[in-house]
């Protein structure tokens, strides 16, 4: 029996909707990690084939015991969840949350094709300025449950000076659970926060496809 069953229905509703918008990750996938308590669901969506401009997005759900046996205590009809029986998740009082992380993966190429010419950190400098207008554009499409976004980059050599071998952009969400009593209105938020998620996927594709710096 899983220790997870509020999570796992949270799973069950995300295949669900992707389904639904017709949307086939490569990778779908959940987790546990029970030296930190921790579980988690990992999507990986490939695109070349849509948009050459972005790779893949990456989207991770965390979540853990503790917000679990928080949740089974606000929830009518949890009584027999297994976490409310071990007094180590019973005498918690962590806010239930649902912590999620996307990544969407640039064709790091596309600045070499650009710059395949020019010589030093010219190619770094093409991409910098790619990164600078999606990170202007981006800020006015967040959804409310945005805390911050970043870059994670990769930067090598070769003998014409260096370049970036991998762009990820990367935004964190945090969706709050307090005041949820049933399985019904856990399921509606999931859904709801689910498609702000992919309306804000589509976006940040288009604006890394129509911020791409001209070649110089």
């Amino acid at each position: 029996m899983t220790e997870y069953p509020i999570f796992q229905s949270i799973v069950h509703q995300i295949e669900s909707e992707l389904q639904r918008h017709h949307i086939y990750p490569r990778r779908f996938k959940t987790w546990d990690e029970n030296a930190i308590n921790a579980t988690g669901l990992e999507i990986i969506v490939d695109l070349p084939e849509l948009n050459p401009v972005i790779k893949s997005i990456i989207i991770n759900f965390d979540w853990d015991k503790f917000r679990e046996a928080s949740m089974a205590k606000q929830m009518q009809g949890m009584s027999k969840h297994p976490l409310l029986h071990r007094r180590q998740t019973i005498s918690s009082t962590v806010t239930p949350s649902l912590d999620i992380e996307i990544a969407w993966q640039l064709n790091e190429t596309i600045p070499l094709t650009l710059s395949q010419k020019h010589l030093g950190t010219d190619r770094v400098n093409l991409a910098r300025t790619w990164m600078d207008a999606i990170n202007h554009a981006s800020a006015a499409i967040m959804i409310q449950d945005h805390s911050l976004s970043r870059w994670h980059i990769d930067i090598e050599g070769d003998l014409k000076g260096k370049y970036l071998s991998q762009m990820t952009f990367i935004s964190y969400l945090t969706i709050t659970f307090e005041g949820i009593e049933s399985l019904s209105e856990l399921h509606h938020i999931v859904r709801r926060k689910l498609n702000q998620v992919l309306w804000m996927s589509e976006k940040i594709i288009l604006i890394a496809k129509t911020s791409l710096p001209k070649a110089s």
